[in-house]
């Protein structure tokens, strides 16, 4: 009886199917985005430029009238909106900036897992097969569509824009596991039910479950838990601005709790995460 055809070659051209799939996304989609986000950011050139205007001119003013108690409140005052102006003109400029930097890390890392995959020829189970893989190709373009276009008036989470993110980045190795799965329809939101989890991967948002789905990262650089599912801190897409963490946030998740505060809490916090991980240990 003649052995059975080995799997191997099936595994590799899988690999190379999606490596080829995501390469071509890359040429396709990335230059545009990042063209978007560019412009974006020069747009705001022109009212910042108008907003320093207007201070020197009222820097001259002020000095053609010097002695006049009237026209250095007028000035004071003028001069604290112009700045206040500027700092969100200024803030909204860095998060394009930070959305250009998230989109150039999201394709390095995608590629970078798919090279991998491909180098292993184990990206795939058993079961898929090539319909599988370009079955897929055509949702994710769908899902492309519905990203985020870098002007923050759409839906989506793709911009995602932390400024540091684990290894792998959780969006894409949630992706990277949907493809593993053999389904016939998409599911709404991944679970860890739906995943199966590796004893020794790192957990994440409040949870404390591995990554899956869409999750986004707390602004704060000092958050112990950096990563959130969307699904646990009620987001369906990812805000606008800055955001921070249920642990994070002050009055509102745009704000900050003060530093002094935030400390005090982050040293119990983390002696308690030392105290339990004794525990489970011992």
């Amino acid at each position: 009886m003649a052995a059975a055809p080995s799997s191997e070659p099936l595994h590799e051209m899988l690999s190379a199917a999606i490596y080829l799939e995501d390469y071509l996304d890359c040429i396709e989609d990335m230059p545009l985005r990042f063209q978007k986000c560019v412009t974006s950011m020069r747009e705001f050139a022109g009212p910042l430029q108008g907003v320093l205007e207007d201070l020197e001119s009222l820097e001259q003013d002020l000095r053609d009238s010097e002695g006049d108690a009237a026209a250095h409140e007028k000035f004071r005052q003028h001069a604290e909106a112009s700045l206040i102006k500027m700092k969100e003109l200024n803030d909204v400029k860095l998060q394009y900036l930070e959305d250009a930097i998230d989109l150039i890390e999201d394709k390095i890392c995608l590629l970078k897992t798919d090279q991998k995959s491909l180098d292993m020829g184990k990206d795939g189970e058993k079961g898929d097969s090539l319909k599988d893989v370009m079955g897929d190709r055509g949702n994710k373009r769908s899902r492309r569509s519905a990203r985020t276009d870098f002007n923050h008036g759409e839906t989506g989470s793709e911009s995602g824009v932390v400024e540091k993110s684990p290894a792998p980045h959780p969006k894409r190795a949630a992706r990277r596991r949907k493809r593993k799965q053999k389904i016939e329809k998409e599911p709404a939101e991944e679970s860890p039910g739906d995943i199966p989890i590796d004893p020794d991967e790192p957990t994440y948002c409040l949870c404390e479950q591995v990554s899956f789905g869409d999750m986004i990262g707390c602004d704060n650089d000092l958050c112990p838990i950096e990563w959130f599912h969307f699904s646990c801190v009620n987001l369906s897409c990812k805000p606008k601005g800055k955001w921070y963490c249920p642990r994070c946030r002050g009055d509102k998740p745009t704000v900050m709790k003060p530093k002094a505060q935030f400390l005090k809490e982050l040293e119990k916090y983390n002696k308690e995460k030392e105290e339990r991980n004794g525990k489970e240990k011992s």
